[in-house]
């Protein structure tokens, strides 16, 4: 064997046909450092350089064994072919174990990248992840994430040494709080979430608003300077005097769109619940049934709440929720009152569901005793699925 290996290298062999045996030991010693025993080491190996292959004699399983003397050691596993020069796939030492290529199950169907720090996940996982349930890991040394993938409960937890927050496919909660109540156990908080996302839209008085109605008139010092209330203000101080004021839909909105419907105003003399200012949502006319040719197709007309009596230098909020399950509207600094269709001539028409919006109004009755109705509109809000649009009405100077 001399000139094959290096000096003192210990290779054993039992007969001629190649079969490698040590009693249970093959080893391999760099030269000038001592042998190992035939069995498995437990405490230091000393100054041996090394690399040993043991039998266990329990389990029968091959033990690996790199005896690196005072260096690091560990194992190193390369790759070359003809074409590509050696590449370190895998390392292993005491500390850590590094791989510079990628992991993956032999469908393809997890990958986890070590190059480029990727994870990929793909199809239904909840067969092949682990424990079927979820993995873990951590970053910044502080907070422990969660993944869940399980069909009964998927969620994505972050866990610090003080508090959770996750997200389920139902839920949201931060510190173990939960978002607003869900309406339905059909609509989740981030359905609530997008709906009370909202867009600011200033209006200012115009013809095209007021129409052939009253034009909105400045608001007076004693709701100014008083109540510090602002928008645009209305009194019927004559008879017949009303108002209906035209807001327009977005593109294309149809009436199945609007899943809420609101009225933000500061009362400043009306004590009827039928001298409120109310909401008609009109639909386009289509040139075939027609409630009012030429004007609209169909409308629906939703009133102030019938039980409650409005009380003087008040704000309200007056809410419809159109659809069943739409979440209330933020009322702050004001009473969130509910609306209703009004049971007088309504709805005017079949006013379907896929029906193109003509225009939200603002009204007044225009038989209503001269001075019984006065208030301040200060803005209307439109509520979809996807976020709700406010129209912001602003003071008269």
């Amino acid at each position: 064997m001399s000139g094959l290996l290096p000096e003192n290298t210990v290779l054993q062999l039992s007969t001629p046909t190649g079969d490698i045996t040590h009693n249970g030991v093959l080893g391999s010693n760099f030269s000038g450092t001592p042998l190992l025993a035939n069995t498995f080491p437990t405490t230091s190996t000393g100054t041996s350089l090394g690399h040993y292959h043991y039998t266990d004699s329990t389990t029968k399983s091959l033990k690996f064994l790199n005896a690196s003397g005072t260096g690091n050691g560990g194992h190193e596993f390369f790759h070359s072919s003809s074409t590509q020069a050696p590449l370190k796939v895998l390392e292993s030492n005491r500390t850590a174990t590094t791989i510079d290529t990628q992991l993956k199950n032999t469908s393809s169907k997890v990958i986890l990248n070590m190059v480029s720090n990727d994870l990929t996940l793909t199809e239904d996982l909840s067969q092949s992840m682990l424990n079927h349930e979820a993995f873990r890991f951590k970053y910044n040394g502080a907070v422990n994430t969660q993944i869940n993938n399980s069909p009964e409960n998927p969620n994505v937890s972050f866990t610090s040494a003080t508090t959770n927050s996750q997200l389920s496919a139902s839920d949201l909660t931060f510190g173990g709080v939960s978002l607003p109540t869900r309406v339905t156990s059909a609509e989740s908080d981030i359905d609530i979430l997008t709906i009370k996302q909202t867009s600011v839209l200033q209006v200012y008085s115009s013809p095209a608003i007021y129409a052939d109605s009253r034009p909105p008139a400045t608001v007076p010092s004693s709701s100014s300077n008083t109540y510090a209330q602002f928008g645009w203000y209305f009194k019927n101080t004559t008879a017949g005097y009303k108002v209906n004021w035209y807001m327009p839909p977005a593109t294309g909105m149809i009436v199945s769109d609007v899943i809420g419907l609101y009225l933000r105003f500061f009362n400043c003399g009306t004590t009827s619940n039928d001298r409120t200012p109310f909401l008609t949502i009109y639909t386009k006319p289509t040139g075939s049934g027609d409630f009012f040719p030429n004007f609209f197709h169909s409308s629906m007309t939703y009133i102030f709440d019938q039980s409650v009596n409005p009380t003087v230098n008040t704000s309200y909020t007056m809410f419809e929720n159109v659809s069943g399950t739409c979440p209330n509207p933020n009322s702050y600094a004001s009473t969130l009152v509910g609306m209703e269709q009004s049971p007088v001539n309504n709805p005017r028409g079949q006013y379907l569901p896929t029906e193109e919006i003509l225009a939200f109004v603002i009204g007044t009755d225009s038989g209503a005793t001269v001075n019984s109705v006065e208030f301040i509109a200060q803005k209307l809000g439109i509520m979809t699925a996807t976020g709700t649009q406010e129209l912001l009405y602003q003071t008269l100077l």
